[in-house]
């Protein structure tokens, strides 16, 4: 495994993360997005508009970012699952890493360091929702205790093809 820097993201880490998420968009299925994000939107996306929604430093809505040679390796983050006040106790989380970073301990690490910060939160799920298929991200989320509830067939039209989304739960502290 190599040392990855990891640590809760700042302002100025998002035109990197921008970046990062933009090459998947571009090169991959793995987000449904069929058009780069701007710096703009990924501003707007970092700040969350709402209070009850920022990604900070405690709280159920965190972002940590890793990096390895003084560049962005990946990024990681919990956010709101849905708007309605009953989902408030589950969120969605969500991970991006380098192509060259896999099969390198950092998307466990990363997501480690999430989950650590999420400890004592009102957290009772965490949902993660992926694009199929995905064997490294499958692997991941299975290792870190999530289990596989449902799959959504033919849900996105993304690279030539129709594709389906797995959706991941993991059970959380809160009770």
């Amino acid at each position: 495994m190599t040392d990855f820097n990891i640590r809760q993201a700042r302002e100025a880490d998002v035109p990197a993360i921008g970046d990062l998420y933009n090459y998947f968009v571009r090169q991959t299925a793995i987000t449904f997005d069929l058009e780069e994000v701007s710096l703009e939107n990924r501003i707007k996306w970092f700040d969350q508009f709402d209070q009850f929604d920022q990604f900070g430093e405690t709280g159920r809505y965190r972002l940590f970012v890793a990096g390895t040679g003084g560049a962005l390796a990946g990024f990681a983050y919990s956010s709101r699952y849905r708007a309605k006040a009953a989902y408030d106790t589950t969120v969605e989380t969500t991970i991006y890493t380098r192509d060259d970073t896999q099969r390198r301990g950092l998307g466990r690490a990363l997501y480690g360091a999430l989950f650590t910060a999420l400890e004592g939160e009102n957290i009772h799920r965490a949902i993660a929702v992926i694009a199929e298929p995905n064997a490294a991200s499958d692997g991941l989320h299975s290792a870190l205790g999530f289990r596989k509830i449902g799959v959504l067939s033919d849900v996105g039209y993304k690279c030539g093809r129709f594709r389906s989304t797995g959706y991941w739960e993991k059970a959380m502290g809160s009770g």
